[in-house]
């Protein structure tokens, strides 16, 4: 069995009416959307509480923020301001039991931070909040070897730009024997232009595997464990 998925930005607000409840309807599991991004030019805050609250209103048993690692700034600080905002945006998150960590390690062309970056954001998000990371990092940016006890989120576009239902590119795309499935990737990201409900130019991803599969991927649990935190921001 494979499920799928869709991750956002506040580019997507433009591009459609953001409909969580129709995205559901037609088949979607899990969603994230983006943060944080703190560079040293600055901090980049993105809608991520207006997303959550659609989403959770819509009955998504599952969802995250997913923040980007940068060069050059202190990854504790960069782990801290994110966790900061997703308490103001959406304070839901540390009770919520599908909630997850998404660190998108990438090449931006204005900054290529090393996988190390992201893997110890990872570390820190799951250390200071008890809640589980996965790490987009893309075998074409960094290789197929993959040390790490994070799941790793694979982008790999095989039909860059068609445009299409997100399941009927996923099978067009090679579906569960697709080169998306390579560098130990447990989710893939195999389109940024398909349609999810009534919403276009989406990234859909697939996750091979059940539900409940993925609900123990990412910790999910029915009860909250805010109590143990180790602090309740990184010192």
């Amino acid at each position: 069995m494979t499920i799928f998925g869709w991750d956002a930005s506040n580019y997507d607000w433009d591009r459609g009416p953001m409909d969580f409840a129709v995205a559901k309807a037609d088949g979607i599991t899990f969603f994230t959307h983006k943060l944080t991004e703190m560079g040293t030019e600055g901090t980049y805050v993105h809608r991520f509480g207006d997303a959550a609250v659609r989403a959770h209103q819509a009955g998504f048993k599952y969802i995250g923020a997913y923040v980007v690692p940068r060069s050059g700034v202190s990854v504790v600080a960069q782990t801290n301001k994110a966790i900061q905002e997703a308490d103001r945006q959406w304070p839901a998150w540390r009770s919520f039991p599908g909630f997850f960590w998404q660190v998108d390690s990438e090449n931006w062309g204005y900054d290529f931070p090393p996988l190390s970056v992201g893997t110890e954001m990872c570390r820190l998000f799951e250390m200071a909040t008890g809640k589980k990371a996965v790490h987009y990092a893309s075998v074409g940016h960094y290789g197929p070897a993959w040390n790490q006890p994070y799941p790793r989120w694979n982008p790999n576009y095989y039909l860059w730009q068609r445009v299409g239902h997100y399941r009927s590119l996923y099978t067009q795309s090679g579906g569960d024997t697709g080169p998306g499935w390579t560098g130990s990737a447990r989710i893939w990201q195999y389109s940024d232009s398909a349609i999810i409900g009534r919403q276009g130019t989406c990234d859909a991803n697939a996750f091979k595997g059940t539900e409940e599969d993925f609900a123990r991927m990412i910790g999910a649990t029915s009860v909250s464990t805010t109590d143990d935190f180790v602090s309740h921001y990184l010192q």
